[in-house]
């Protein structure tokens, strides 16, 4: 039986994720959520809602805590958003990192 797959030309892998190549948006978004849940949940949750950005209050202003103040439950937490970040890039063609490599955050990818 011929593979239906004409728009994906790379095949199924697990260890790979699936290449956007501009069409089938849909299609590979789904395929995406999929292996990225597959590798940890937590990671999805940050890409899917937002990413977690450590804050403190300082007076009556709520700022973004300096990098070097964060604890390791901050730090795992905001690892997530770069660990989607680092899933969705090599699952890119060039047209389509470009269009979106200047994003701060998975979730605007």
């Amino acid at each position: 039986m011929a593979s239906s797959n004409f728009l994906f030309h790379e095949g199924n892998s697990i260890n790979r994720p699936p290449i956007f190549n501009g069409g089938g948006y849909h299609y590979w978004k789904t395929r995406m959520q999929i292996f990225i849940e597959a590798i940890d949940l937590n990671i999805w949750e940050a890409n899917e809602i937002d990413p977690f950005i450590p804050t403190m209050v300082i007076g009556n202003a709520t700022i973004e805590k300096p990098r070097e103040q964060w604890d390791e439950d901050e730090r795992r937490r905001v690892q997530y958003n770069l660990k989607a970040k680092n899933i969705i890039t090599p699952a890119l063609g060039m047209d389509e990192y470009f269009r979106v490599s200047n994003r701060r955050n998975a979730k605007e990818m």
